[in-house]
């Protein structure tokens, strides 16, 4: 976005490019549903095991029945539900009814499976969402999941809530207890479902929760898992790419899943420990019941832009991977939306459409891409987001674009901003000298996973990499790290080489850089 109350030529070319852009709006449905209205019985109402239990009236994309794998301490009762407060869908459809744990065991055997009707392939790209309600009061963990069989060396991934004093796979240390956090493997290893691959912040929740997740499926190079847990009070985000994730890992699976997958063990107390409303679907609002509304995120953006006097304001629609709005269409219906919203108040609006499947410019990170609009200020700096800025100055500037690159070249916008700078007492100075003042410790190459032209480099994941390394808030009160991120990004296009980079990680960790690592290689595309 470029907004502007002036003529000035050098002021035109300074702000440079904010991201605008929604919801997408796309059409899905519930896959496979379980709310486990009245299950418990017989007789009905009586607590008894999960396994043997088949069917309730809200069953969506199941067959046969559940098979407990180890014990039967996985129990169903039907006189509670499970999440009050919680954001979402309802957790029944006017029944109670619910899994609970009715052990003592912290045995990692302990899950119970049932067929879904139709198999998940995970050698074809795809991407599936799923939500669950848990409760992981006491000292008890429990998650749902897909698996590719009922037990043994099936493989799986999901999802769930873990003990007081959990530990993870990596770091074999008491680093994850009671938080959401991402299981991925076999069954048969590394504690199966129980297996913390990665996580959210340890102590985070010790009670009930909501978990949404996203899992997207590359049929020629590694998936990926996002997790968001929510909340009481919490609002949920109406698209996917509004979400700040509580955990993200990748995994490579060409499994075919045909089950459902649900684990639940630990002391539980007074009878907490608890699984409920299991829904997967093939869009977010599928699980999450959230619909994008144009007109409420028109009023929300626009609401602040109109409040700063304008009489010329720009807008940069985005759409892509990395954008709110996934298509051009959607994109187009919201620029429509907020420009007449500007012309209705007597404001010169435009609005211009960028795709965003890969990142502009060739940096992603807050003190990285300060730098790399430096360079396009004083002449130089990336193609891609140098043409954007002019796309964008000639639509609220008299001057041609000819006269509007001269500005960049000779140096006046980078003059401007630096007059910019010093009157809210700032040093232009320290312009040149950020890359030290914000230095990250690890620096670490991401090879190409192969020799061809590279077709894909996504910035949605590219985003949620730079997300866990810090440069953005997965929570409010989340301290920003403004010199981590990705810098040397190949456009995509290029040619590259087997073992060359396709970017740097700059890290504050070296955990941090091989998260970022593991997370990239499902964003690459390379043809050979």
């Amino acid at each position: 976005m470029i907004r502007s109350r002036s003529s000035s030529l050098g002021v035109s070319l300074l702000s440079l490019g904010l991201i605008l852009s929604s919801a997408a709006i796309s059409s899905g449905a519930i896959t496979v549903q379980e709310l486990f209205d009245g299950i418990a019985g017989p007789p009905p109402g009586t607590d008894s095991p999960l396994g043997g239990k088949g069917d309730t009236a809200t069953s969506i994309g199941l067959t046969g029945t559940w098979v407990a794998n180890s014990g039967t301490t996985i129990y169903t009762a039907s006189n509670f539900n499970t999440g009050a407060g919680l954001p979402g869908l309802p957790s029944n459809a006017g029944a109670n009814g619910g899994v609970w744990n009715n052990g003592t065991s912290y045995s990692t055997t302990i899950y119970d499976t049932r067929p879904l009707a139709t198999a998940i392939n995970f050698g074809v790209t795809q991407t599936v969402y799923f939500s669950v309600l848990l409760n992981n009061s006491g000292d008890t963990s429990m998650g749902i999941g897909l698996a590719a069989g009922p037990g043994g060396s099936a493989e799986f991934v999901g999802a769930g809530l873990t003990w007081n004093n959990a530990r993870a796979l990596a770091t074999n240390v008491n680093d994850s207890g009671n938080a959401a956090y991402i299981a991925y493997g076999t069954l048969d290893s590394n504690s199966g479902p129980y297996g913390v691959r990665n996580h959210e912040a340890a102590g985070s929740i010790n009670g009930a929760a909501l978990i949404v997740g996203r899992i997207t499926i590359n049929s020629t190079g590694a998936d990926l898992i996002d997790i968001k847990r929510y909340a009481a009070g919490d609002t949920i985000a109406s698209d996917p790419s509004l979400v700040s994730w509580s955990a993200s890992d990748s995994f490579t699976s060409s499994m075919l899943a045909t089950n459902l997958l649900l684990w639940n063990n630990g002391i539980s107390g007074n009878g907490v420990g608890e699984v409920d409303a299991i829904r997967f679907g093939t869009t977010w609002g599928d699980v999450t019941g959230t619909v994008p509304s144009i007109p409420l995120i028109t009023a929300s953006i626009m609401s602040k832009k109109l409040a700063e006097s304008l009489d010329r304001l720009v807008l940069d629609v985005k759409y892509g991977s990395g954008a709110f709005m996934q298509t051009r269409e959607h994109a187009q219906e919201l620029a429509d939306a907020m420009t007449a919203a500007g012309k209705e108040m007597q404001v010169d609006t435009h609005a211009v459409l960028n795709p965003m499947d890969e990142p502009l410019g060739c940096a992603v990170g807050n003190v990285l891409e300060v730098i790399e609009a430096l360079e396009c200020l004083s002449g130089g700096g990336p193609g891609d987001l140098r043409e954007l800025v002019l796309d964008l100055s000639e639509k609220i500037s008299p001057a041609s674009r000819t006269e509007l690159e001269a500005l960049l070249d000779d140096g006046s916008a980078r003059r401007k901003f630096e007059d910019m700078v010093r009157a809210q007492g700032g040093d232009p100075d320290d312009l040149n000298r950020l890359g030290e003042i914000h230095r990250a410790p690890i620096v670490v190459d991401f090879p190409s996973p192969a020799t061809g032209i590279l077709r894909r480099f996504d910035a949605g994941a590219i985003g949620q990499a730079a997300l866990q390394l810090g440069a953005g808030r997965a929570q409010t009160g989340d301290t920003i790290d403004h010199a981590v991120g990705f810098d040397r990004i190949v456009k995509c296009g290029q040619p590259v080489h087997h073992g060359r980079p396709l970017c740097r990680i700059q890290a504050r960790h070296r955990a941090d850089a091989d998260m970022a690592l593991a997370m990239l290689e499902s964003a690459v595309a390379v043809e050979e």
